[in-house]
This record gives structure tokens, C-alpha cells and sequence, in this order.
């Protein structure tokens, strides 16, 4: 596990903008290129919602949660939908929890398609000929105490100074299928970060 430091108060650039938060998708979907870069949004946006869990009192995260809305148009919304079970790991092969094989993984991975038009939504998951591989590294964020903001361009919660919050950085790589057979699966190769 890695200690990271997100504030970095250069001598070089004094305007430059600390870095608290982050919410960076890159990749394709299909044909589609995916790119979201929000700095320092809420984490609870309406594009991404993502909340890790230690299920206990320490800080250090056991689990993560992550929804988020990879293609939006007037027609239709695509929202990916990833649950890590165990972030002590740093990598896993998922398969969707109602496949027929007997192996099984506690991690899930799926994707809804909302038809905006018709309001009816498709559920697209992987099956074991068409896993998602999944590779993360989980990160605790330290925040410097020292943090200066002389442009009052922008404003942050001073009450994370000194404190650490968990971070994730990570690769989702396969094909997510429908039920029925007629629908062309979501083949899906996107880098994030999360903190």
C-alpha cells in the first residue's frame, strides 16, 4: 500500500491548484471514447458516485463501491457499476454473480443501458467466456497542513488538512454481455482514478 502526498506547494508556480480530489475515467467503450477529468468536485457528483468502506474503525479501506455514468445522450445513459471486495488484492478476474459456472467471485462488475425513449433498462455482465479483468492499487492520500491558497480562484475544506483519505487507481479490460444473444455486448478498456 502507498502513501501518497497530493499537495505539492511548488517555489516555480504558487497559483497552481492542490489537487484534493480527483475523478479521472479514460478509455473506450465500444467505439465510444470515455474521458472524464473533475478535480476537486464532490465525490457524490451525479456523473460518479464512489464510496470505499473499512467495516470497522480503522481508516484503511477493506472494500469499494463505484457507479459511473460512462456514456450520457439524449437517447440513452450507460452507467458501469464495479464492487471490489477486497482492495488488499490488487487484481481479479470478474465474472457475474447469475453465471452457471460454479466459480464465483465476490468482486462484481456490470452495466446498465437506460433507454430513455422506451424507459427501460438492459443489464449487461460478464460471463466466464467473456470475464473482466479488473487491476487496481489501492492508496492512502496524505494532505500537507501548510496548504496556501493565494489566487482565491477556487475554495476547499480546510478541515482536511493533516487528515489521509483513500484513493484508487485502476483498470477494467473485457466484455459485458446481455441475456439475449441479439444485443452486441459493451466491450469496455478504461484506466481511473479515485480520491
Amino acid at each position: 500500500m502507498a502513501i501518497t502526498s497530493v499537495i505539492s506547494c511548488s517555489n516555480h508556480d504558487d497559483t497552481e491548484e492542490p489537487i484534493l480530489h480527483q475523478n479521472y475515467v479514460q478509455g473506450k467503450l465500444n467505439n465510444h471514447d470515455i474521458a472524464i477529468n473533475d478535480i476537486n468536485a464532490n465525490i457524490l457528483i451525479d456523473r460518479s458516485d464512489y464510496q470505499f468502506s473499512s467495516g470497522n474503525q480503522t481508516d484503511i479501506p477493506k472494500w469499494f463501491d463505484w457507479e459511473v455514468k460512462l456514456i450520457e445522450t439524449k437517447d440513452s445513459v450507460i452507467t458501469l457499476h464495479l464492487h471490489i471486495d477486497n482492495l488488499k488484492r490488487d487484481n481479479e478476474v470478474i465474472y457475474s454473480p447469475n453465471d452457471e459456472d460454479p466459480i464465483k467471485t465476490k468482486s462484481t462488475c456490470y452495466a446498465t443501458v437506460k433507454d430513455l425513449k422506451n424507459n427501460t433498462t438492459a443489464i449487461y455482465h460478464p460471463t466466464h467466456p467473456n470475464p473482466i479483468s479488473a487491476q487496481w492499487k489501492m492508496f492512502m492520500l496524505n494532505v500537507d497542513k501548510d496548504v496556501k491558497n493565494p489566487t482565491k480562484l477556487y475554495t476547499y475544506q480546510l478541515e482536511y488538512s493533516g487528515r489521509r483519505w483513500p484513493g484508487i487507481e485502476g483498470v477494467l479490460d473485457g466484455t459485458l454481455t446481455h441475456d439475449d444473444s441479439s444485443k452486441s455486448p459493451l466491450k469496455i478498456n478504461i484506466k481511473f482514478i479515485l480520491y
